[in-house]
């Protein structure tokens, strides 16, 4: 258990290999006014390495809540279901900021964090995690990436700024904001990689999504469902 108000400065994965691997239980739960911090104490020599947690790790005993990650390597989940919330988790430009793998049971839960500064803010790989009121801000090259037919990943209420995909993998990301209100920027998905938002429901059974904006006013968008949805321009 870590306390809340602790800081943790960590040494650099140069020397270190791994920051935290967690095969059984770790619960970090730190409070608003005292949030658990873990760093390097050296700024200039980055990246103390990851957070990681293993699929021996018991799922209801890991916990990081009201962590603030920075100057590391980001946060692995490996076939473990661990509960992250109102975390900060906040890169030096590469790498991922979270990245899921396993099977469709790997499920953890990610709730009102931001995650910034990273290639990649969430990498999905084969995984079901449940993302929910999050901030993926501008500073991340994708803000989520996501591989694999297994799995059924599902992301809500939160801010995403860039999104890239591979054919064979669908993502439900409904009920989210894009970064922007105008209906031909996130058709093109101007400046993130030359990528387009694709549909992120199964076309057979759902052929549109929903898209909340600022305004809290649903929009509904017509896809392509023979392409796995890729954002038509037409716009109801």
């Amino acid at each position: 258990t870590i306390e809340p108000g602790v800081t943790i400065y960590a040494t650099n994965a140069l020397y270190s290999g791994h920051g935290f691997v967690v095969y059984g239980a770790l619960i970090a739960r730190g409070t608003q006014t005292e949030p658990i911090r873990i760093t390097n104490r050296l700024e200039h020599l980055s990246e103390w390495g990851m957070m990681q947690f293993e699929d021996s790790s018991d799922d209801q005993n890991c916990i990081l809540e009201y962590c603030e990650l920075t100057n590391g390597s980001g946060v692995r989940i490996d076939s473990a279901s661990p509960t992250i919330s109102w975390c900060k988790i906040i890169g030096t430009g590469g790498g991922y900021g979270i990245e899921v793998s396993g099977s469709a049971e790997t499920k953890p839960l990610i709730t009102h964090t931001q995650i910034d500064n990273w290639v990649v803010g969430i990498r999905i790989s084969k995984s079901s995690p449940l993302i929910d009121y999050c901030l993926l801000g501008m500073g991340n090259g994708v803000a989520i990436s996501f591989h694999g037919p297994e799995g059924n990943p599902r992301v809500r209420f939160s801010d995403i700024y860039s999104i890239a995909g591979g054919e064979d993998a669908v993502l439900d990301a409904r009920q989210n904001f894009w970064g922007t209100e105008a209906l031909e920027q996130i058709e093109r998905n101007e400046g993130q990689l030359g990528k387009k938002i694709v549909d992120c429901s199964d076309p057979l059974v759902t052929p549109h999504w929903d898209i909340n904006w600022a305004t809290g006013e649903a929009v509904w968008v017509e896809v392509e469902s023979e392409s796995w949805g890729e954002v038509k321009s037409k716009f109801e």
